[in-house]
């Protein structure tokens, strides 16, 4: 899953084959979600935001969630 993250994150390539891409922050995340966009998984650290914070309630239920 990480090398997948870095390739994401790193080469446009692999972004547009994989129709997906890495979005970091509460804010960037939030405006994602208004977008409609489809969160797949979303990784958080516990210790920077808690999944009480509004900008990570997904609603749809499909997304994984995972603490790091």
């Amino acid at each position: 899953m990480i090398k997948q993250l870095v390739q994401l994150k790193d080469k446009s390539r692999e972004r547009k084959k994989l129709g997906q891409f890495v979005i970091e922050g509460q804010r960037e995340l939030s405006l994602a979600m208004e977008g409609n966009y489809q969160i797949e998984t979303l990784l958080f650290c516990p210790e920077l935001v808690s999944l009480n914070d509004s900008a990570i309630q997904l609603s749809n239920g499909s997304t994984e969630i995972i603490e790091i």
